[in-house]
């Protein structure tokens, strides 16, 4: 809402810089010196507030985008680690006679399921958990865009 606000206030001190210099110029009186001082306070101040909420929004979708990502990070190692097979290694291998070695060199096949390489798993982990803190940002864009258009449009004459 800042954002959209403190350019339309500018334009009042525009208009207020320009009435005092009319007034000066034709020796008129012009407009009070406490309306300008007002902007130009307000301006300040509206920025200091967008520049604070900025920073803490971006500081909580860091947050918030790390903790997701740890939880997802931890449950996808613990499937990997049982759809490689190698979460049970030793469970598989004194159940099928095989040694630990051995199990592991099915390069993770377990009855029935998919091949996951050392590479897919490390390119999921990193590049697809990555991407759900980024979903953060653009979901709070998509309903904060339409609010500030509708705001913006409104002021416009």
């Amino acid at each position: 809402m800042l954002l959209v606000v403190t350019p339309y206030t500018l334009r009042y001190l525009i208009q207020f810089a320009i009435d005092s210099y009319v007034a000066n110029a034709t020796d008129h009186d012009g407009p009070p010196l406490w309306h300008g001082i007002a902007y130009l306070a307000g301006i300040v101040a509206m920025l200091i507030i967008q520049s604070f909420a900025h920073n803490h929004y971006m500081f909580m979708l860091g947050v918030i985008g790390g903790q997701c990502r740890a939880v997802l990070v931890s449950a996808i190692f613990e499937k990997s680690m049982r759809v490689m097979g190698r979460g049970n290694a030793n469970a598989a291998g004194k159940e099928s006679g095989i040694n630990e070695k051995s199990s592991e060199s099915t390069s993770g096949q377990n009855k029935g399921d998919e091949v996951w390489s050392s590479g897919q798993l490390t390119s999921f982990l990193s590049v697809d958990c990555a991407r759900v803190g980024q979903t953060a940002s653009a979901i709070h864009i998509v309903w904060t865009a339409p609010l500030s258009l509708t705001v913006a449009i409104s002021l416009c004459k």
